[in-house]
C-alpha cells in the first residue's frame, strides 16, 4: 500500500514537470529577487529566476545556473484582472524574511496564490527565536516586477 502510494506521488509529480510543454506560453518570466526568500518550506537565495508556468495552478522556478528548480503550487487565485495587468510576485515580509505568496502574469486574468506554508506559520506564532514576530503581525507586502525573457 505504502508503495502503490509512493508510485502515485512519483508519477503525479512527473506528469506536472512534463506538462511544462503543454501548458508553457511564449516568453517565459524573469525576476531579479534581492533577497533571501522561502517557496513554502524551501529558501532560495537571491539572484535571478526563470518563472515558467506550468499549469494552470503551478509555477517552475529555476536558478540563474538551473541548479535550483522549485515547483510553487498556486492553488488559491487572488486579486482581479486590474490587478493581474502588472506582472510581479508577491512576498509577505517579516523582518528579514520573505515568503513568495502571489504570482502575477498578464496571461490570467486573476494572480496565483500559494497557501501560507508551515515556516511562515511557525514564524507568525512569536516564537522567541524568531525577531519578536507575534500572531498579529501583518506581514509587509514586497512586489518584484517580472521581465519577460
Amino acid at each position: 500500500m505504502k508503495t502503490q502510494f509512493l508510485r502515485f506521488l512519483v508519477l503525479s509529480f512527473a506528469l506536472v514537470i512534463f506538462s511544462v510543454s503543454a501548458f508553457a506560453q511564449s516568453g517565459n518570466l524573469m525576476a531579479d529577487i534581492p533577497f533571501n526568500f522561502y517557496v513554502g518550506n524551501e529558501k532560495l537565495s537571491a539572484g535571478k529566476y526563470e518563472i515558467k508556468r506550468v499549469s494552470p495552478n503551478a509555477f517552475l522556478l529555476i536558478g540563474k545556473d538551473e541548479k535550483v528548480k522549485i515547483l510553487a503550487q498556486t492553488p488559491l487565485t487572488t486579486g482581479d484582472a486590474s490587478s493581474a495587468s502588472s506582472e510581479r510576485l508577491v512576498f509577505n515580509n517579516y523582518g528579514s524574511k520573505y515568503f513568495l505568496r502571489e504570482v502575477f502574469s498578464n496571461r490570467n486574468t486573476v494572480g496565483r496564490a500559494l497557501y501560507e506554508s508551515k515556516s511562515e506559520k511557525i514564524l507568525r506564532q512569536g516564537l522567541p527565536e524568531n525577531e519578536g514576530i507575534s500572531k498579529k503581525t501583518k506581514p509587509e507586502q514586497i512586489s518584484v516586477g517580472l521581465k519577460t525573457k
